[in-house]
């Protein structure tokens, strides 16, 4: 009857949906950015006032750069998520975009309103220390400490929340140190961006 083909239909969809959970997680591990948003899609279909999910779509969409989804999704959350959340949304944005002062901004407001906001405690201190990390090695590059500059700028690229931008300057950081070093094969090989690196943002695992 009615009644039991809504409990089959309610028991495919929770199967679905675990399964779909499954595979999001497998490819945010992989940080496989394009199929994190196919599962995510398929997801939010049936969980569209999920903050986690919808949260996590935008981190995607700013991962693959896509400026203006973001812009209307964060339009959209508004009645779904804390103005907390939407402050460290921006910040996450113009993070990504090579903006730091302007996200540093963001989160601060994103503090007031909640200042137990543990999304924007952990963005904030990654910002920090990728800057913090970057200006130790210019410092040791200025006492031609190359050969630690070289380690420190290596350091900085396996960093989390790098954004594009942030990669850029770091890479060619490296590069300069190589060139000092007159190390023109390692140059040549170590010292762009990988396509990867271009397309994509170092995103922190999902939990």
């Amino acid at each position: 009857d009615t009644a039991d083909n809504e409990i089959l239909e309610e028991a495919r969809i929770c199967k679905l949906m675990q399964e779909e959970e499954k595979q999001f997680l497998e490819k945010c591990a992989a940080k496989d950015y394009e199929n994190m948003a196919k599962h995510l899609s398929i997801l939010l279909k049936h969980s569209k006032k999920s903050r986690r999910l919808r949260m996590e779509n935008v981190k995607v969409l700013v991962a693959l750069g896509k400026a203006g989804e973001v812009r209307n999704e964060l339009i959209q959350m508004s009645e779904i998520c804390t103005s907390s959340d939407i402050y460290y949304l921006k910040a996450f944005l113009v993070h990504f975009e090579g903006q730091d002062e302007a996200a540093i901004q963001f989160l601060q407001e994103s503090l007031v309103r909640d200042p137990d906001h543990k999304e924007s405690q952990r963005l904030i201190k990654a910002i920090k220390r990728l800057n913090n990390q970057k200006e130790e090695g210019n410092a040791l590059f200025k006492a031609q400490n190359l050969e630690e500059a070289c380690k420190k700028y290596s350091e900085c690229i396996n960093l989390e929340e790098a954004s594009k931008t942030y990669l850029a300057t770091i890479y060619t950081n490296r590069a300069t140190v190589y060139l000092k070093q007159e190390k023109y094969d390692i140059c040549l090989l170590y010292t762009s961006p990988s396509p990867r690196d271009l397309s994509t943002s170092r995103m922190p695992s999902s939990a």
